[in-house]
């Protein structure tokens, strides 16, 4: 059996804004991809956790790999794993320790509901119906970090243990996470007036993706395809290149194009890319 430990920076005790020790529009803004705010994230995690459980691990022998579950498009906790892990490998190394390895846990979900306005019962029917994969043979013998931005009932997590069982890993592993929600009286849709506090329009997205310092992640794809069409036609004409190859990719790849409610924005996003790569 997996030695399992769970670490959090923030800690969620109450749903009054006023009493978290984050900021609940930066945290909105990192989970529509802004990396600047990402990279703060993910230091002030590292620098955390490697004080305050790393620390007290002496054996210099120790291998870790750092693991993300995210299907084809990466979320929000993909990009704060890059920051997290530049300053673990310093950390490690300075300690005479091999740097961590990244590993993906390969997830395939077949629902179209946000994830973050459902309660706890409709969370864990949600994970239990998901599909969780891990590179068995890389992460042999090596302590297992996974990353995520928030925890909120559990249910994620849960599944990813079963993951580990189904899989016979007892490797050591620690959950660890931006912010966690202490007091299970407060509701889960907590989740989602977070991710909003900061970016709610689409105005807001927009500037986020032309700030030069945006990640595209799943939470904006679904957002930007699920806008009402002409809103689409018309943002979609105002970004870049860029921007629009990486969308198409993103919503192909994670098969969001046979989505009824996507379907009339991915044909002409698909047109769009076409039309801008015949006049090159």
């Amino acid at each position: 059996m997996a030695q399992l430990s769970v670490y959090s920076l923030h800690k969620i005790t109450s749903d009054e804004p006023s009493t978290l020790s984050f900021s609940p529009k930066e945290y909105s803004r990192f989970k529509f991809g802004d990396d600047r705010i990402s990279h703060r994230f993910g230091i002030e995690l590292a620098k955390a956790f490697t004080a305050n459980v790393l620390g007290l691990i002496q054996d210099s022998s120790t291998e870790f790999s750092v693991a993300v579950s995210y299907e084809y498009t990466p979320s929000a906790a993909y990009g704060l794993r890059s920051h997290f892990v530049s300053y673990l490998n310093r950390y490690l190394v300075s300690h005479k320790c091999n740097p961590a390895h990244k590993v993906d846990i390969y997830r395939s979900m077949s629902y179209t509901v946000d994830y973050a306005t459902q309660d706890a019962t409709t969370r864990a029917r949600l994970m239990n119906k998901a599909r969780f994969q891990i590179d068995r043979e890389r992460v042999a013998g090596q302590t297992i970090i996974v990353l995520d931005d928030m925890r909120v009932t559990g249910s994620h997590e849960e599944r990813i243990k079963r993951m580990l069982r189904e899989a016979n890993l007892v490797n050591r592993v620690f959950f660890v996470y931006f912010a966690e929600v202490t007091n299970h009286s407060i509701s889960p849709t907590i989740e989602h007036r977070l991710n909003s506090a900061g970016v709610s329009s689409f105005k807001e997205i927009e500037a986020l993706a032309q700030s030069g310092k945006f990640c595209m992640n799943n939470r904006v794809v679904k957002d930007v395809m699920s806008r009402e069409h002409v809103e689409f036609c018309q943002f979609l004409r105002r970004q870049d290149d860029d921007f629009a190859h990486l969308l198409l990719d993103c919503v192909i790849g994670s098969r969001y194009y046979d989505r009824v409610e996507y379907r009339e924005n991915f044909k002409f996003l698909l047109w769009e890319v076409k039309a801008r790569e015949s006049i090159i």
